[in-house]
């Protein structure tokens, strides 16, 4: 049957029809991405700036005609790009005040590194700190073992018990 098909076509016939198709497909892809671009590509359209909001267009604007408002417009900063949306100027944003932030010139680059903090206390050198504190200075001199003699261990632990138990309430 291809015999058939051949003699009867011819081979370039055959190769002439698919490119005749190909080039059909590329010619249709490329008017659908024209329609496509021509749709979204452009759906705001710089017109240029006006003084202020009264001197947008009254009359004549299409949508998505765009034009930036230099003067500020109620509670929208100077500096707006407006676009028509069919029924009215939509703001589209304004300037941004960044004068208040630091440049990158200005921020210092000379930040305390690890060893520069090797003297500052940390979580767990203070907790030891403090336990060496009440092992050593802050009882020293004030407890003495003597002062204990006359209690037994017992005693002394039911004391010790009632103080964790004032601590934690």
């Amino acid at each position: 049957m291809a015999e058939t098909k051949q003699k009867k076509f011819g081979l370039n016939s055959i190769k002439a029809f698919y490119t005749l198709i190909i080039t059909a497909v590329k010619a249709l892809i490329a008017t659908a991405v024209a329609e496509v671009k021509a749709a979204f590509g452009s759906a705001l359209e710089y017109k240029g700036s006006v003084a202020d909001y009264d001197s947008l267009p009254k009359e004549g604007q299409k949508k998505g005609d765009t034009y930036n408002v230099v003067a500020a417009h109620g509670t929208t900063p100077a500096g707006t790009n407006y676009a028509w949306d069919g029924e009215k100027w939509d703001p589209l944003g304004g300037d941004v005040d960044l004068s208040n932030l630091a440049l990158k010139s200005e921020i210092p680059t000379d930040y305390l590194t690890e060893d520069d903090l090797e003297d500052y206390v940390t979580d767990e050198s203070l907790e030891e700190k403090l336990e060496d504190y009440v092992k050593d200075e802050a009882l020293e001199g004030f407890l003495k073992a003597e002062d204990f003699e006359e209690y037994n261990e017992t005693e002394i632990q039911e004391a010790l018990k009632g103080l964790e138990g004032q601590a934690s309430a």
